[in-house]
């Protein structure tokens, strides 16, 4: 009988042991498991703030246009705090569009634009009132009223158009036919000469086009051509005094022969 007891406590003292050696196994492994878990996602978590840190450093203060039918023209948006925002039209002139052109790597402005010419704001804006010498590196670097104080509407986002030196070279395209004459300005008087500008966004701008009578309408050479002439042309469609004169193929070219 007593041997059976030592015999029953032993059996009993191996079940504790069992137990307790597979409940150590068990805490083990889910300490295991949760160590992996937390450190996956420590990695995790470190991985995304270094991305973010490397691009945010990146970006701070850049720039871009958008909305624009090419890249050098467009609203301009500045990058802060990992979100870009509008420029406000207030106090823009050719001093702050000529830094933000230089800054995208195009050589001047030649052109700003107000009241959302490339369309109406799409985010908040982080710029207003700015002031720039037109000797600053970056936009960011010139004074304004700070990041997000604003009370500009989204229809008085700023603008620029770029130059753009591959495209906006001097043209001197020659004329196929070297023999051809021009027609006389008495020509032209007795004729009734039409003027029309194409190839722009609307019907303000583009390139300059004529036709005398019923002939085809021709393009006009970019040589000479000044602020006088260009506002010559405007007065004649009915649109006043002109912003610009552009002596180049800014508008395109198009296949047309040069009647004047």
């Amino acid at each position: 009988m007593r041997s059976r007891k030592k015999v029953d406590a032993l059996l009993y003292l191996v079940l504790i042991l069992i137990v307790f050696v597979v409940g150590l196994e068990t805490a083990e492994h889910r300490t295991r498991k949760e160590t992996v878990e937390q450190r996956a996602k420590k990695e995790k978590k470190a991985s995304l703030i270094k991305k973010f840190l490397r691009r945010h450093k990146k970006t701070e203060g850049a720039v871009k246009l958008v909305d624009g039918l090419t890249d050098n023209e467009g609203n301009v948006e500045i990058f802060h705090l990992g979100q870009w925002g509008n420029v406000c039209d207030d106090e823009w002139d050719d001093r702050e569009a000529n830094v933000v052109c230089r800054q995208l790597g195009f050589e001047k402005a030649i052109k700003t634009t107000h009241s959302s010419h490339f369309g109406k704001a799409k985010k908040k804006f982080w710029m207003d009132n700015l002031y720039c010498s037109g000797e600053e590196v970056s936009l960011d670097k010139c004074r304004f009223d700070g990041w997000g104080s604003s009370d500009c509407s989204d229809s008085e986002a700023a603008g620029v158009v770029c130059f753009r030196s591959e495209v906006m070279e001097m043209t001197k395209t020659p004329v196929k036919n070297k023999t051809r004459k021009f027609k006389k300005i008495e020509e032209i008087y007795k004729g009734k000469m039409q003027v029309r500008v194409s190839g722009g966004r609307n019907s303000n701008e583009g390139r300059v086009e004529v036709r005398v009578g019923n002939e085809s309408w021709g393009l006009i050479c970019g040589d000479g051509w000044s602020i006088l002439e260009a506002s010559v042309v405007c007065r004649q469609l009915g649109l006043g005094h002109a912003g610009g004169a552009i002596q180049t193929d800014f508008f395109g070219g198009d296949k047309r022969s040069m009647v004047m």
